[in-house]
């Protein structure tokens, strides 16, 4: 038994799997009325944290100005999330400014923390990770059910959409040998994957700031670990980003492949991410063949 619990895809996968799944049922049937509802997505990043401390051990006090402080990081976005999801419940304007405001700052800050300041190469990870965060953000805010076969999932299509996307950056770091990585990636991937299970086969739970901000800064926070040990996999974590944008084609899908939608949403958004996390793969090898010659 003890050997179970030490063996790494136990730590890395199947503790963080349950642990989220555990904490969000927790969490969801503790809160009172709706808060439960909204605050339950908190354990992704509250899971996360731990992952983090299991790959990189206990952080330094103060944080360190660089990417090896994931997860002081984590739990500020985490806090910020939190405060958030509690404090802003309603969807109105102000609140929707508020949200709009603490993503932006957020992500500014993350980037000057994790990179010593900001410099040139920043403004097109701000710009990129930008246009990312808030697609996901209007992903996951689908989730009154309407009408049609698409109607009601933002919730659980942005979660798997994460959890690909955490997949892939695993992906790149196996392929790169950038094995600390690896391991927070897919821990990351589980992590979301025990939040999905809540949200399947339809939404339950509300896609909320808590899980934007910690669990999509979690991508972030990986992609600069990578970008900074490894530059040339700048054009496989662009690729990848593409799995985001996987919503915009199953919405335009003509009508005669509509069926497939009605049979197997999930099943549909992973076929069609298997496209980007191939070319993401293949990019990533070409990029470790460049940089070792």
């Amino acid at each position: 038994m003890a050997d179970f619990f030490y063996n790494p895809i136990t730590q890395i996968l199947v503790l963080p799997f349950f642990g989220t799944v555990i904490l969000t049922g927790i969490i969801r049937f503790l809160g009172r009325d709706n808060q439960g509802i909204a605050l339950a997505n908190a354990s992704v990043g509250a899971s996360f944290a731990w992952v983090c401390a299991l790959v990189l051990g206990t952080p330094t006090f103060p944080p360190a100005l660089n990417s090896s402080a994931i997860l002081s990081a984590t739990v500020a976005l985490l806090i910020i999330g939190i405060i958030l999801d509690l404090s802003l419940s309603a969807e109105t304007k102000f609140g929707r400014l508020i949200e709009t405001g603490a993503i932006i700052v957020s992500t500014i800050g993350i980037v000057a923390w994790m990179q010593g300041g900001i410099d040139i190469w920043s403004f097109p990870i701000l710009i990129g990770w930008g246009v990312t965060i808030f697609n996901l953000q209007r992903i996951g805010a689908l989730f009154t059910p309407g009408k049609g076969p698409t109607s009601g999932y933002g919730s659980n299509w942005a979660t798997l959409l994460m959890t690909l996307a955490s997949v892939g950056l695993g992906l790149i770091a196996w392929i790169s040998d950038i094995f600390v990585d690896r391991d927070l990636a897919f821990g990351l991937a589980a992590t979301l994957l025990g939040f999905y299970v809540w949200n399947w086969p339809r939404p339950r739970l509300f896609f909320g700031r808590s899980i934007l901000l910690a669990g999509g800064g979690g991508m972030l926070l990986i992609a600069l670990r990578l970008l900074e040990q490894a530059p040339p996999l700048a054009p496989a974590i662009i690729l990848l980003g593409f799995i985001f944008f996987i919503d915009s084609a199953l919405r335009n899908l003509p009508h005669r492949f509509t069926f497939i939608l009605n049979f197997s949403q999930s099943l549909a958004i992973i076929v069609l991410a298997a496209i980007p996390l191939l070319l993401a793969a293949i990019a990533a090898v070409i990029a470790i063949e460049i940089q070792i010659n």
